[in-house]
């Protein structure tokens, strides 16, 4: 069962704060530096990969204290190499795949960032996860996708899921081209959005979508939006 109120198709995410100029990846010094989590509710981050915007929700949101997980919804993880994709399957450790792609080609894929994102992401989690195959229903209260096809995916997933205890899930997503940048811009939206999620008593169904619509207007962006209930 599920209800889908959605907004227009979302197009790349503007930096909602001009004279700030997002920092790509993050530094260091931070990575491992944050609270423990004590959200009201589970917040999701997913993009196709689990490897450069849902990490970097994830991170901003740990550094704030929300209980936060990431996954990728693609069928493998694809990063940009020097013959075209360069792919590893779901459960590889990011500290793999970094010592592989350091092993063909240290400069390369430090020019690129490959090497200084999986860097980031092994100091969060051990490695990429896959949403399909996550145990998500019953834990999950709100799941923030980067990209509209990643949106669709996690849709038609939870439409296909079973329910647990029948509580309200929503998916929205930020559409967010796929450069450390942009990643840092929406995962800076994304924590704004579910620290005002957090501040309510309930993820009702019509109330989430009032709130989404303010949001909307005031950083300039479209969002979707679905609602399962499982």
């Amino acid at each position: 069962m599920s209800k889908r109120p959605r907004s227009p198709s979302s197009s790349e995410t503007p930096n909602p704060n001009p004279s700030k100029k997002p920092n790509n990846i993050a530094d260091p010094k931070t990575w491992k530096k944050h609270p423990t989590p004590n959200s009201k509710y589970h917040y999701a981050m997913i993009c196709s990969s689990n490897m450069n915007r849902s990490c970097a929700g994830h991170l901003i949101l740990l550094q704030h204290g929300l209980t936060t997980t990431s996954y990728g919804a693609g069928a493998q993880v694809k990063l940009p190499g020097k013959h075209g994709p360069r792919t590893f399957p779901f459960g590889t450790t990011y500290d793999d795949m970094y010592k592989a792609l350091a092993s063909e080609d240290t400069a390369f894929y430090t020019n690129n960032e490959m090497l200084a994102l999986l860097d980031r992401n092994r100091n969060i989690k051990t490695g990429p996860e896959r949403w399909q195959n996550a145990d998500v229903v019953g834990k999950v209260n709100v799941a923030i996708c980067f990209d509209d096809r990643i949106f669709e995916l996690v849709d038609e997933d939870c439409s296909n899921r079973d329910g647990v205890d029948y509580e309200n899930l929503h998916v929205i997503n930020i559409d967010t081209k796929d450069d450390p940048e942009a990643a840092a811009i929406s995962a800076e939206l994304a924590l704004e959005l579910c620290q005002r999620l957090d501040k309510m008593d309930e993820l009702d169904e019509s109330e989430v979508p009032d709130l989404i619509s303010s949001f909307e207007k005031e950083k300039n962006i479209s969002l979707k939006h679905s609602m399962h209930c499982l």
